[in-house]
């Protein structure tokens, strides 16, 4: 069962978190300020943490920031009024995952801990890959796009929802930079220690300068394309797959 962990000084707003993400089977545990937070996660494990940003004591950015200093891959969730961009980007930068927007809506809340914080079991990883592709079918064939799969049959235990983020990120951002008659091709190989899938496309390419920077929040190599994302999906992809004990590596030709 994941655990979270709810830190929220509104005592009515805290026990409405609890009680429904355990009504919809989390263990939840609470916590008033980023002290009592700190305290918690020193004396338990937990899968998540769903934190508020203003409260007394310590706030939720000292909190993210304090936490990080000795846990690099617990996700921490913001559950906040402010959704400006630079509370966003503060928060980033002392390392939390994701936001959610109070009042809060618990349906949007359970998708962002299911992407986030999923159970690991044995998926046919095959089969999760090649549903995300033909997803994307419709869209690659207006677009005039080729599109060429090569894939081993692999069964192993994971996270679906981990292989959803990482490959929806890679194929739309492939998709985006692809123009018409071009070429994507997507591979998934077996490997002594688990799966290799690579992503290929005859896109504009990039800069050695702008692939160094690639995977940082935010960050957008090619301002033409600034309207269609918000420049968290690369660096989205590198934490899920950080936090699976995987690697990504880019390859400009």
């Amino acid at each position: 069962m994941v655990k979270i962990l709810v830190v929220e000084d509104d005592k009515d707003l805290n026990r409405y978190a609890v009680i429904s993400l355990r009504n919809n089977g989390y263990e939840a545990v609470s916590a008033y300020d980023g002290i009592e937070a700190l305290e918690k996660t020193e004396e338990n494990k937990f899968d998540l943490i769903l934190t508020d940003i203003m409260m007394p004591r310590m706030d939720g950015f000292d909190l993210a920031e304090s936490i990080r200093l000795t846990d690099k891959t617990t996700p921490i969730i913001f559950m906040t009024a402010k959704d400006d961009k630079s509370s966003k980007m503060l928060g980033c930068s002392v390392g939390i995952d994701d936001y959610v927007t109070k009042p809060l809506d618990m349906d949007v809340l359970i998708m962002k801990i299911n992407a986030i914080a999923p159970e690991y079991k044995k998926i046919n990883l095959t089969d999760t890959v090649a549903e995300i592709v033909v997803g994307y079918e419709e869209i690659i064939e207006n677009k005039g796009i080729e599109l060429e799969c090569e894939f081993d049959d692999i069964t192993l235990i994971t996270s679906s929802g981990y292989v959803e983020i990482i490959l929806n990120n890679l194929l739309s951002n492939a998709i985006k930079f692809t123009d018409k008659n071009g070429k994507i091709k997507v591979s998934l190989k077996s490997a002594s220690d688990g799966a290799i899938i690579k992503i290929s496309d005859t896109g504009c390419g990039i800069d050695y300068e702008t692939g160094k920077r690639i995977f940082e929040k935010f960050y957008q190599g090619d301002t033409s394309h600034a309207g269609e994302g918000n420049g968290l999906g690369l660096a989205l992809v590198k934490r899920v797959i950080d936090i699976m004990g995987g690697e990504i590596r880019l390859k400009v030709s």
